[in-house]
């Protein structure tokens, strides 16, 4: 069910983006060719067929993006060194997905510059915060991590915007006294391991942004939206403690055989956000929409929840 719910509010965002925008940037579009007509007629008719954007631009948009996003996330993420020759696989992937879930909003940047639209409203926003992250297993326990990034808001309406994120968050962790077992084809050998998770994610997000309250100086958000949180960094560490006597007692098993890339896991973020000034404060969950394996070289199902608090500048 969280699959499919990530899914659905995956296409409405696509769908809300691609149409708002077009309608925000048209009321836009009026406004100025209101403002010169004063002037000359002939000049206002001029700047509204530069200036405004075709039913073509508006479907070829998202699909351009995507494809140019994927190739050069596609292309960056091969040329990273490598240890392993499989992470080079690895690393093409992430950085396929990456660039095509931000693709669109470079295309669309780059359609508003080539008509000459300026829209005061849409915002670029910096955000730095800490973090704590809680997993699905009962013995784990909490430690702090951190993460920064950057955003940008899109003003659809004067209760509703949109806002494409991209940040870097360092998840961590702590699974006490784990029993590990290593298969060797016929022989099993069962190890006791202290596993200290530091893993750093890129994450990438497409929010929905409503205004909740206006007090005076003070207004009050809540985004929500998919996110996908990709892992560029594994400096998870295991800190052995003792070999155990008993094969069939244990936590986790891993075959020799099997693969142990570290790669991501979708998931839906729920924000709440205050505003005053070009300053922001946001309070963040962020939750795995599926259990998935984010312990190498455990075969294991994991299931991550961050909390987040963060304070950003809005330029």
């Amino acid at each position: 069910m969280d699959k499919f719910r990530f899914l659905i509010l995956s296409i409405i965002v696509i769908l809300i983006f691609d149409d708002l925008t077009e309608g925000q940037t048209q009321f836009s579009f009026a406004n100025e060719i209101c403002h010169t007509s004063c002037i000359s007629p002939t000049q206002a008719i001029n700047d509204s067929t530069e200036k405004q954007l075709t039913a073509i631009d508006k479907i070829l948009n998202v699909p351009i993006g995507i494809a140019i996003g994927s190739m050069c996330g596609f292309v960056l993420g091969a040329v990273i060194p490598v240890d392993y020759e499989t992470e080079r696989y690895s690393n093409s992937a992430k950085g396929l997905l990456i660039g095509a879930s931000m693709g669109p909003f470079y295309t669309f940047e780059i359609m508003l510059m080539s008509k000459g639209v300026k829209n005061p409203s849409h915002k670029l926003c910096f955000k730095a915060g800490g973090n704590i992250t809680l997993t699905n297993y009962e013995d784990a326990l909490s430690k702090a991590g951190y993460s920064f990034g950057f955003g940008r808001h899109y003003h659809l309406s004067d209760r509703l915007g949109l806002r494409g994120e991209v940040s870097y968050s360092l998840r961590q962790f702590l699974l006490p006294s784990q029993k590990i077992r290593y298969s060797y084809y016929s022989e099993r050998v069962v190890k006791c391991y202290d596993i200290d998770f530091s893993v750093g994610y890129i994450n990438t997000s497409i929010l929905l942004n409503f205004k909740l309250l206006n007090l005076q100086k003070f207004n009050f958000y809540l985004s929500l939206g998919p996110s996908l949180s990709l892992a560029v960094r594994d400096a998870t560490k295991f800190h052995f403690i003792r070999e155990e006597e008993n094969p069939d007692d244990f936590d986790f098993s891993y075959i020799m055989d099997e693969p142990g890339a570290l790669f991501g896991y979708p998931a839906m973020v729920y924000q709440l956000e205050l505003q005053r000034g070009h300053w922001i404060w946001q309070f963040s969950f962020h939750h795995s929409v599926t259990y998935t394996d984010q312990i190498f070289p455990l075969k294991c199902n994991s299931r991550l929840s961050t909390f987040e608090l963060s304070i950003g500048y809005k330029l």
